[in-house]
């Protein structure tokens, strides 16, 4: 069935999940580290946020910010609480504080996709200006680092 025999559990197997451990504690500490930033972000008024949706939309980012935070953080829990306030009286609190929690999850998400996307987008400006394709041969090419231009 559904149970895993432990006499077919091989060194192998223990290995790899040994091995296995350092990226997971790694990969747990960089999304702790981005949940700091977010809740850092969210006390000081969304000041990440609004600076990278500026980078697309630099006269309306702040307005965007403010509103879709707005919604999510205040008007969805208040939908919510006052249609389970009619639908379930007895679970409103319940279900407004899942609504809240689910909402705070989904404003973390598009935290970290926003914050994903910057760091990719800088990286590749970086490696624009500072790296170009040489073609020394029609089949090979290398990369060449090259020093900042002067000013």
């Amino acid at each position: 069935g559904g149970e895993p025999d432990l006499a077919t559990f091989s060194t192998s197997s223990s290995v790899s999940i040994i091995l296995a451990l350092p990226v997971f504690i790694s990969a747990s500490a960089s999304l702790m580290l981005v949940a700091q930033a977010f809740i850092t972000d969210s006390w000081a008024g969304g000041i990440i946020m609004e600076k990278i949706v500026s980078m697309y939309q630099s006269e309306t980012s702040s307005v965007i910010n403010g509103w879709t935070t707005f919604l999510i953080r205040a008007v969805v829990p208040a939908s919510a609480m006052i249609v389970t306030s009619f639908a379930r009286p007895n679970e409103t609190q319940k279900i407004a504080l899942l609504t809240v929690f689910y909402t705070t999850w989904v404003l973390y998400i598009l935290f970290l996709s926003a914050l994903v996307h910057y760091e990719i987008t800088t990286c590749f400006r970086v490696c624009k200006k500072f790296v170009c394709m040489q073609s020394d041969h029609p089949r090979t090419r290398r990369l060449t680092v090259l020093a900042p231009a002067p000013q």
